[in-house]
């Protein structure tokens, strides 16, 4: 059995990625480009299919049946059967116009989707969902009667059990001393299990330097963390650290920023968030900082800067890049 040679156009985003196939192109996923891939290295004999399946965490009869496949039918193997067909359940053209003829009709003008939808079923023999009618009222571009409820508030994580477990870091701009100085940014770490602030400094604005400073004043203070808790800002994470998938497959190691690095240095997990703010601790202990405010530091005689950095227990030692900071702090563990 021959296989046909194609061209692939690899992609560094999760669209589709693009084949040549005998003149007609092809759509695949990333992970069917990477199923591929791997598929076709065990066919050229530079891998078993012991070592494919683990690549693509499936088991040995599942490779071995995509394998067939693709000696058979080339890539378009790897592509679901069913991909771009229409679903057999599917509304067809004409009940989904009905759907809309009757919706902006006069006999059923006020209705929500959830009215609507019994209203169909009881008057006009037509049982659909309301997330079906949502869903061809939106691609109609028609406005719902009335703004959706907002999403329910989901109980937040439980803390962890010890200290020195998780720590979260995050800076917030704000004019903390009023019309009296400019404003800064407030970069501050706290143990998720006690609440309990163990580094905060004042910096101009959010930056590597500062956040290598409050790292060596939390570890000198209180020791090594097990993990850093984060958000996705360049500071921690590197802008080259998408892979395509041939650097998957050959195992070379994510990018890191310099800070990253500090933290792999120290044996440090950083987890970086997923959503906009997810530092629930964090966010409340600036909020009340912001609440109470800071005006007494600016008394005294002190720099606008330099005052507030000491009244956060801020360290005076300068680091810079991650190789001082081994030098630096001795690893021990978190106290609580």
């Amino acid at each position: 059995m021959s296989r046909c040679c194609s061209s692939v156009i690899l992609s560094y985003c999760n669209a589709s990625v693009k084949m040549s196939h005998m003149g007609e192109n092809i759509f695949m996923s990333r992970q069917e480009l990477k199923r591929y891939t791997v598929i076709d290295r065990w066919i050229q004999g530079l891998i078993t299919g012991g070592e494919a399946a683990e690549l693509l965490g499936l088991s040995y009869r599942q490779v071995c049946r995509l394998k067939k496949r693709v000696l058979e039918e080339g890539e378009t193997g790897i592509i679901h059967k069913n991909k771009g067909r229409k679903p057999a359940h599917a509304l067809s053209d004409n009940t989904r116009q009905r759907i809309l003829e009757l919706h902006q009709s006069d006999a059923y003008q006020g209705c929500n989707d959830v009215h609507f939808a019994e209203l169909l079923a009881k008057y006009e023999g037509i049982h659909v969902s309301p997330s079906t009618v949502r869903r061809i009222r939106s691609e109609a571009g028609i406005k719902p009667k009335r703004k959706r409820r907002p999403p329910k508030v989901h109980r937040p994580r439980q803390r962890k059990p010890q200290p020195g477990m998780l720590v979260q870091m995050d800076g917030s701009p704000h004019p903390w001393l009023e019309d009296r100085a400019e404003p800064m940014s407030l970069l501050a770490a706290i143990d998720d299990a006690t609440g309990h602030i163990v580094a905060a400094l004042f910096r101009p604005q959010e930056d590597t330097e500062g956040y290598f400073r409050l790292t060596q004043q939390m570890i000198e203070q209180k020791g090594i963390p097990m993990s850093v808790y984060s958000d996705q800002h360049m500071i921690f994470r590197s802008p080259h650290e998408k892979q395509t998938i041939e650097q998957e497959l050959a195992g070379e190691p994510v990018p890191l920023s310099p800070f990253g690095q500090a933290l792999e240095e120290l044996g440090i997990t950083h987890i970086k968030a997923l959503t906009p703010k997810p530092k629930v601790g964090l966010n409340g202990c600036f909020k009340r900082y912001k609440t109470v405010g800071l005006s007494n530091c600016a008394s005294g005689g002190f720099t606008p800067l330099r005052r507030p950095t000491r009244c956060c227990r801020s360290s005076s030692k300068p680091i810079i890049h991650s190789l001082l900071l081994r030098h630096v702090i001795r690893k021990v563990p978190l106290s609580p």
